[in-house]
């Protein structure tokens, strides 16, 4: 070893010496190559590994030159990227053909292409610190973009039911959800595009978890301004249901005039959402909107005066025709064929759910002598409030209330005392 030591001093001094062009310079060089060479195969035997190929010492160095002077050139991409933004987002109809396969917005295809696009054409470039900072712009314009689709969501509280769509207004809103779904799934495709291209230095910093998030809720915002726009319009059926004088029933007839506004609605409504959104969504506008529609119906109840037997009759008819225009929900379409099927759970969900409400009418028809009985074994979470609230709608005094009242507690105390 040290004979090799002196020799590549000698050579280190000769080459001082000699013009680096000439052949004894070259000849000197390549020895020193080899040598090279001969002491990482020594040393990759020593640790098992193979050596590096020849070649990938000399990868990427002239490129890597140029990666402190890319500042420049990832904020021209960056220029050129707010100006495509720009101009996709100007040039959108915010609408589409009922015959497109793929229900988006025009824009979002043709803006992942391109940022696609940029990506590549960075990567011949360079995969170090300028691809990094072109991602980086990535997030920020995917962020830019989603607030300009965002924006376009009507504004509502969870607990508005005064929001008014139109048609179009209605298919803008599918347009967004569906748009939104469409970049959370690119988004993924991009990020592992980025990851295996980048240098393996900055691959653990490469996440759109956050960007995919952000598409997530919106997503969910579209889904909740469908159910509360369908929940507004139901609502102004049900508000019939309280101006009808179920006091004085007289007899029971078809469904009220409000049950069939309730269905036409639902009718014209609920098919362009399943058609337009994908299952998954539409299952869960179905969900969604069961669950605050039910409630609402009961609340529409309790907001009548007064609800004599016949007119309990009444609703408790109403509500079987509302229960099976609920349980079509997932099934309405616009197409002449289709193949779906009523999902078994959602099924279970709203006879479930209904059933809570025919419980209650049946209550209510209950004649005062049996009333505690019957409110006992049909009403699982009872209260003396609920139970009061029944008998106001019954249209009973206070005065008769109170005996029944005690009764009540007495009864709730001992099954209480049975169950310690």
């Amino acid at each position: 070893e040290e004979d090799e030591d002196e020799e590549e001093a000698a050579d280190e001094k000769t080459l001082a010496e000699l013009n680096p062009h000439s052949a004894e310079a070259i000849r000197i060089r390549y020895r020193q190559f080899q040598a090279q060479q001969e002491r990482e195969l020594v040393a990759a035997k020593k640790n098992k590994e193979p050596p590096p190929p020849p070649a990938e010492k000399f990868k990427r160095i002239i490129s890597a030159c140029y990666d402190p002077h890319m500042v420049m050139y990832t904020d021209q991409e960056n220029a050129l990227i707010s100006q495509k933004v720009d101009t996709l987002l100007a040039e959108e109809r915010w609408d589409i053909d009922d015959d497109e396969r793929i229900k988006v917005l025009q824009s979002s295809p043709e803006f992942i292409f391109y940022l696609k696009k940029c990506m590549n054409r960075c990567s011949r470039l360079s995969r170090n610190q300028a691809l990094f900072n072109l991602f980086k712009i990535f997030k920020t314009q995917i962020g830019a973009y989603r607030s300009a689709v965002a924006a376009k969501l009507p504004t509502c509280q969870s607990n508005d039911l005064s929001l008014k769509m139109n048609e179009k207004e209605e298919r803008m809103v599918c347009l967004v959800v569906n748009t939104a779904e469409y970049f959370e799934k690119k988004c993924q495709e991009l990020e592992e595009a980025i990851s295996k291209t980048i240098d393996p230095a900055f691959r653990d910093a490469i996440s759109l978890d956050d960007v995919r998030e952000a598409f997530s809720e919106l997503v969910r915002s579209g889904i909740t301004v469908l159910r509360i726009g369908l929940l507004s319009k139901v609502n102004v059926a049900m508000s019939e249901m309280t101006r009808l004088p179920l006091a004085s029933w007289e007899h029971v007839d078809d469904d009220s005039a409000y049950v069939n506004q309730f269905s036409t609605y639902v009718h014209q409504t609920v098919p362009l959402y399943h058609d337009w959104l994908s299952n998954i969504n539409f299952r869960y506008f179905c969900d969604s909107f069961v669950g605050t529609c039910i409630p609402l119906l009961v609340r529409n109840i309790f907001l009548c005066k007064s609800i004599s037997e016949v007119g309990a009759e009444q609703l408790l008819l109403d509500t079987t025709t509302i229960k099976s225009v609920l349980l079509q929900l997932p099934v309405l379409t616009n197409h002449s064929s289709s193949d779906s099927v009523l999902p078994a759970r959602y099924s279970k969900l709203v006879k479930k759910e209904m059933g809570k409400v025919e419980k209650l009418l049946k209550t209510i028809l209950t004649p005062p002598e049996t009333l505690i009985a019957t409110y006992c074994a049909l009403v699982n979470e009872g209260s003396e409030a609920h139970l009061s609230q029944l008998m106001d709608l019954k249209g009973m005094s206070k005065g008769d209330q109170q005996p029944l009242l005690e009764q009540y507690k007495k009864q709730r105390a001992a099954k209480e005392s049975a169950k310690a």
